[in-house]
């Protein structure tokens, strides 16, 4: 037990390559989320369409629930919420497996950018197939390396 302890937080150590790549892609894919919801309020303002009568300065704001533009970033972030957090939970325990450091580098870096097209092509509307490809190569990488992840320990 106590040869398991080090050899893992070795693993969990900015050293790591593939811990590092692994930080730098979560974190940037975290931010992007935070963004978007910058971005609804940026659009609400914009678009002078609020949630809730007090948001203005005066209590008497458009109250919608339906307008096109803050709906489409609203469900964007919505997404990312759903289908970030278990990619990077088993980002994370794909790092604690050791997998190969190139692989796993290009793995993170496809897998966030793919998440960070697919931001931009849902707030855009760009005509599908261009969100259902970039979902799918998230959704896949996050899928190998779950299956990588259970074929190392069971």
């Amino acid at each position: 037990m106590s040869a398991v302890v080090p050899a893992t937080f070795k693993l969990i150590s900015l050293q790591n390559p593939v811990f590092a790549c692994y930080v730098n892609w979560t974190v940037l894919l975290l931010l992007k989320t935070m963004f978007l919801s910058i971005y609804t309020a940026y659009v609400r303002l914009k678009k002078q369409t609020f949630a809730n009568p007090e948001d203005g300065p005066d209590g008497r704001r458009n109250v919608r629930f339906n307008d096109d533009d803050v709906e489409r970033v609203r469900r964007a972030h919505r997404n990312d919420l759903e289908n970030l957090f278990p990619g990077i939970i088993i980002g994370f325990l794909y790092v604690l497996v050791d997998p190969p450091t190139l692989s796993t580098c290009v793995l993170f870096r496809a897998a966030a950018t793919a998440r960070i097209i697919h931001t931009y092509v849902y707030v855009k509307a760009v005509p599908q197939p261009a969100r259902v490809l970039c979902f799918s190569t998230y959704f896949m990488c996050t899928v190998y390396m779950a299956v990588a992840i259970l074929m190392r320990v069971m």
